[in-house]
């Protein structure tokens, strides 16, 4: 989940698959104490992870908000443009899958850093993909211990952000 500047808050819901894409984006407003559920985007394939990017913070060619989401069983990560508005934009290229796993381990959770890198880690891979802010693969982090079969479940990622490399 996710809260835009305005305290929307912005979940995922996992259900769907590739054959079936039932999963959706919902939305709970502040201006109802986030008593109502609505769809903001469906259509889906078990979304899981979601971060709010900012216009201009992500690169020079997104124009405008986006949400990122990691669709477990499609394997990818999704972008989304916003409007002014907050509102999906319908342009050329949003929706958009700017990543797919080519592997059986599937995409999980994912964050962003202050620069607009996204994390994607990589469920019962071992390894966290990380995509640059145009949604390009840039490195394959392995987790410690991947090579002895150890810590090959990797399903979330946090970073800390005052820690030096």
């Amino acid at each position: 989940m996710v809260f835009d500047d305005d305290g929307t808050l912005l979940l995922t819901d996992l259900r769907g698959s590739e054959w079936h894409p039932t999963g959706a984006i919902w939305q709970l407003s502040p201006e109802d104490n986030y008593r109502t559920a609505t769809r903001f985007f469906d259509g889906m394939a078990s979304p899981n992870g979601i971060v709010l990017s900012r216009a201009g913070a992500t690169g020079p060619s997104w124009d405008s908000d986006a949400l990122w989401i990691s669709e477990s069983n499609s394997n990818s990560v999704v972008r989304i443009a916003l409007d002014p508005e907050h509102k999906p934009r319908e342009m050329q290229y949003s929706p958009i899958r700017v990543f797919r796993n080519p592997g059986k381990p599937n995409v999980d959770t994912l964050c962003m850093d202050e620069f607009g890198f996204i994390y994607q880690v990589i469920m019962f891979g071992g390894r966290v993909v990380v995509l640059d802010p145009e949604g390009l693969p840039v490195e394959n982090v392995i987790v410690p211990g991947f090579e002895d079969w150890k810590l090959q479940y990797t399903p979330n990622l946090v970073i800390h952000p005052e820690r030096p490399e």
